[in-house]
């Protein structure tokens, strides 16, 4: 568990459930997950980054890039979901979450190896 003080002044609190998701609360209130899923085609233990939502009242505080930093620390790597254009993704990010991942690598959050995920062949 990891708190932090998000733009707004607000104390938000950020877990992992019993599904191995991440919450960000503000109070009791879940005003966040990152949905996590083992990918069930790599042999061990991979997680992939499923769903990504901020409650849109609680969006660009700096909660996403807190949820995306704690992701990292506890999961080190993982799969993040293809921008729209990957033919056959089951998952994609929307504009909001391209935005959010974008933002992530520029700011280092995201290293080297997950960009790595986008490049094309």
């Amino acid at each position: 568990m990891r708190k932090f003080t998000d733009k707004l002044d607000r104390v938000i609190t950020l877990q992992i459930n019993d599904e191995h998701n991440i919450q960000a609360l503000h109070g009791a209130k879940v005003i966040g997950t990152f949905e996590f899923r083992l990918d069930e085609d790599y042999p061990g233990e991979l997680w992939e980054l499923w769903h990504m939502e901020v409650v849109d009242s609680y969006q660009k505080s700096g909660i996403g890039s807190a949820m995306m930093r704690f992701a990292v620390q506890e999961y080190e790597y993982f799969i993040l979901p293809k921008p729209i254009n990957f033919v056959d993704a089951p998952n994609y990010l929307t504009e909001e979450g391209a935005a959010l991942v974008n933002h992530c690598f520029r700011t280092g959050i995201l290293l080297r190896a997950f960009r790595r995920q986008y490049e094309l062949e």
